[in-house]
């Protein structure tokens, strides 16, 4: 992303490919680091197979996240940051660890049936059924295809096999708002869509219309004050890492971990 701002600074718009990487964590840190500098910023990578196509019953793209970031001066970045699935593997996972049900909508079993029990899990379901698996088959476009890497059922799972490398491609773009408009202007006119979409009546259930990235950043906020809560599983799981590398948790944990 900082090949990509720099060349937006001088061209407008800086596209950028990555090869040969892994999972990159969350695309929205690329994305508003974009955001930070002037740029409307763009992520997207392919990832290992765990999702069926629409229709389908076997596995074959990945959760395949999209990132976008919008500039706002003065406040967070307005940000998108979706897997064309409807939940991510780990979500599974740590449901199957607590002894939960999935919702039905989540996944299908080996059999291309719906499941609510995460220990049958076979894939995951796209989000908006035909829409998340465009969307998904669109990511691939850019970063299976355009970068000459691999692609659908080639793609390594991160969670099955650790010893493979993934090769991952993952695609970025940076979009400077003075090529365009003046980037004053373009966050005015930001922060008053923001406003319009606040000042709209709310549905039963809810206080208050939100913008996107507006309940990721007010998480962020309260775990910055509060701290990051954990469950006995997932503690437990980063002490048993830790101690593989070494690494020292004393002092960390409060008392109130669940």
């Amino acid at each position: 992303m900082d090949e990509a701002i720099e060349i937006a600074e001088e061209a407008g718009a800086g596209l950028v490919g990555v090869k040969k990487s892994q999972h990159f964590g969350t695309a929205a840190n690329f994305t508003r680091q974009a955001a930070e500098n002037g740029c409307i910023g763009i992520c997207m990578t392919h990832a290992g197979q765990n999702v069926v196509p629409f229709g389908g019953t076997e596995p074959y793209f990945g959760t395949n996240p999209i990132a976008i970031s919008l500039p706002r001066e003065g406040e967070f970045p307005v940000t998108l940051d979706m897997a064309t699935s409807v939940k991510a593997k780990s979500a599974v996972s740590l449901a199957e660890k607590r002894g939960e049900d999935i919702p039905e909508e989540w996944a299908l079993n080996n059999e291309g049936e719906p499941t609510t029990d995460p220990s049958e899990f076979g894939a995951l379901r796209p989000v908006g059924g035909p829409k998340g698996y465009g969307l998904a088959f669109m990511v691939e476009g850019f970063c299976g295809l355009l970068m000459n890497s691999v692609f659908g059922k080639d793609v390594p799972s991160s969670y099955e096999n650790l010893s493979t490398p993934q090769n991952l491609s993952h695609f970025l773009v940076a979009i400077d708002i003075e090529a365009f408009t003046s980037l004053e202007g373009y966050t005015e006119r930001l922060n008053q869509m923001a406003a319009e979409l606040k000042n709209i009546p709310t549905q039963d259930g809810f206080s208050q219309v939100l913008v996107p990235g507006e309940p990721e950043n007010m998480t962020k906020e309260q775990r910055a004050e509060e701290g990051i809560p954990f469950s006995s599983e997932e503690w437990e799981a980063l002490t048993d890492l830790g101690e593989k590398l070494d690494l020292n948790y004393e002092g960390l944990r409060t008392d109130n971990v669940p």
